[in-house]
């Protein structure tokens, strides 16, 4: 149940034993709402992992397709529902910068990859757990701003 951020585990009660020595001082208890969810989804949902991996494999062939045809290099998700853009070779700044200035001039998120450490400066992350439409949105307008942005920088 990504963003309810719950879930549960199964493993033999020695790690079980272990994980909860860890556990117990990294969360707080789960709403109640989001306890009665988990209960419905295991309840009724059980099969919902087979439509959604489809539906995200749908999304992510387009958010790659698509970046490639505006000309960002990227690491190819194989596992979460995100992806890591390389911030263009012509960009003056850091990925804070560029998450900035996208967010206010062209009215698109993305989180800059220094929020992931060090490592992800350079970087910038897009999430498509969006709507096609949504994402085709973004992108149009991610794919406009650069078009803009190249050109003045010229």
């Amino acid at each position: 149940m990504t963003g309810w951020r719950l879930g549960f585990i199964m493993a033999p009660s020695n790690l079980i034993t272990e994980m909860k020595k860890t556990h117990q001082y990294l969360v707080t208890s789960t709403s109640s709402i989001t306890q009665a969810a988990g209960i419905e989804a295991l309840t009724h949902g059980l099969d919902d992992g087979s439509e959604m991996r489809d539906v995200y494999q749908t999304r992510r062939d387009y958010v790659v397709k698509r970046l490639s045809e505006i000309g960002f290099n990227y690491i190819y998700p194989t596992g979460a529902f995100y992806i890591f853009v390389q911030l263009p070779q012509d960009f003056q700044g850091t990925s804070w910068d560029f998450a900035t200035r996208l967010a206010h001039e062209a009215q698109v998120a993305v989180v800059p990859g220094s929020a992931f450490g060090t490592s992800g400066e350079g970087w910038f992350r897009i999430s498509y757990a969006a709507s096609q439409s949504a994402l085709r949105e973004g992108l149009n307008r991610l794919a406009l701003w650069r078009a803009q942005t190249t050109t003045q920088e010229d």
